[in-house]
């Protein structure tokens, strides 16, 4: 198994030349493979994280979905997006890869809005 350092640096040499854009799926990807979450919770860690804007994590979704890395599920009366196992594998490789820092501050960011509850 991989320290933590050595898993970290195969994240990071797996990004090598792909592009920006990528990289924010990526970080999509790697959010809702922890757990299912809403746009709107979607859109509010990548303004956080990356700084990008609801129109264009919008856009983003609906590209992921089109390629069948996310889907959308309805919960009680909500709407969900989830990554699928296409979109582990085309992402992340497997749900292991994630680094244990990356994976903290998306969860921390996503986790921040039922905290100030």
């Amino acid at each position: 198994m991989y320290s933590e350092a050595e898993k970290e640096l195969r994240w990071r040499r797996h990004a090598k030349g792909r592009g920006l854009r990528w990289q924010i799926q990526r970080d999509i990807a790697v959010m809702l493979s922890q757990r299912p979450l809403t746009t709107m919770e979607i859109q509010d860690v990548m303004i956080l994280k990356r700084g990008i804007s609801h129109k264009k994590v919008t856009e983003l979704l609906g590209e992921m979905e089109q390629a069948g890395a996310v889907e959308q599920i309805r919960e009680r009366e909500a709407y969900y997006y989830r990554t699928t196992e296409i979109g582990v594998t085309a992402y992340l490789g497997t749900r292991k890869a994630i680094p244990a820092k990356d994976a903290e501050e998306l969860w921390t960011l996503s986790g921040a809005r039922e905290l100030e509850r």
